[in-house]
This record gives C-alpha cells, structure tokens and sequence, in this order.
C-alpha cells in the first residue's frame, strides 16, 4: 500500500488524496509540522535537514519504512519544488520507492480522482528497516557544491529554484541574518 503524502503549506484546503498525510514542506528540517518557520528562518542552521536518528523518527512518525512505496505531491497552489523537498530527504533516508505525482494534486482532480475533505492521521511504525541514512551520496556537501561552483566538478550543475528575486539578491525579507544576497556562482536559475 503506497503512503501518499502532500507537502502543504498555508493556503486553500481544497481536499486531498484518500489516505495522504499532511506534511509542511520543512518538516524534515524540524521533524514537526508548524509553518511558524518558515519562510522567515531566523539562522540559517534553520533550514538543515535533521541529522541520523531524528530523521528516522520523523519519518517513522508518518508511518513509513524503507520498503512503503511513497508517493509525494503538491497541493497546487504552491511551488513543485516544495513537494521535491519532501521527496529528497525520503531518498537520502532509504525509501526504495520514493514517487513524485507528476502535476500534484490539480492532475489527480483532472482524471477525476478521488478526494476527502481532512488527511489521513498517520500511525507511526516503530522500525524504519534501515540505519539512516542510506544514500549519504545524496546529500551535496558544502566542499561539493563550492567543487561545482568553481568549476572544478564540471559534471555537475548546481540549480536554483527560489523566486527570481531571490535568485538576483532582490528579495531580502526571508532571510535577513545574511549579509548579502543573490546566488552561488555558477548557479542556474530554474
């Protein structure tokens, strides 16, 4: 049986896929699922995903195992890329089967897919099956992405995917514990 889950943040509820958890996108930056956080982070240690043990239990607390199929999706109203920062700490963890619902939750409306009103409460597991993480190879180190940025790692892109405003260093207001503001060189804007 697949785990559906949708990462949502504030905004319409407009239903949600039979069986699907509700998850705030940062959930496994903090392992709970307030959006007080974010995007207003007040250091910037507070956007770093949960280390080991924590991790695991985040992810054992949504009833997940490493052998659960999951498939992730976003509500419509915000960016895909928030549905993707559920996907990839699934992966780095050890979830084998680890899916993202091309489209999210409009695309699943527009086959006439079937909808209920709250999400499903989940009832945690006690044993993820795995030490975590299995995929260290998943997490882009500083050393790494600094190797993409002076190009010395020329087999590798570094891609940002915040607002345009971001991107060029004109959106300020999210993170003000920076002293300046922009992109990592090298980086493309997606």
């Amino acid at each position: 049986e697949a785990r559906y889950v949708t990462a949502k943040t504030t905004g319409p509820t407009t239903g949600y896929i039979p069986g699907a958890v509700s998850i705030h996108p940062s959930y496994f930056e903090h392992g709970d699922n307030s959006s007080l956080y974010y995007p207003y982070y007040t250091l910037a240690d507070d956007g770093l995903l949960l280390e080991g043990d924590e991790l695991k239990q985040a992810i054992e607390d949504l009833g997940i195992t490493k052998d659960r199929t999951v498939v992730v999706y976003h509500p419509g109203y915000s960016k895909q890329s928030n549905a993707c920062r559920v996907v990839w700490p699934l992966m780095y963890a050890g979830v084998e089967d680890v899916r993202y619902l091309n489209g999210g939750y409009p695309a699943w409306l527009a086959i006439g897919g079937e909808t209920v009103a709250e999400p499903a409460t989940p009832t945690p597991v006690d044993d993820f099956g795995a030490t975590v993480p299995v995929h260290p190879e998943y997490y882009a180190t500083m050393d790494y992405v600094k190797s993409i940025s002076e190009g010395t790692k020329t087999e590798s892109v570094l891609v940002d995917v915040r607002t345009y405003d971001e991107y060029i260093g004109e959106a300020v207001n999210y993170y003000p514990f920076f002293e300046t503001h922009g992109h990592i060189p090298g980086a493309t804007w997606m």
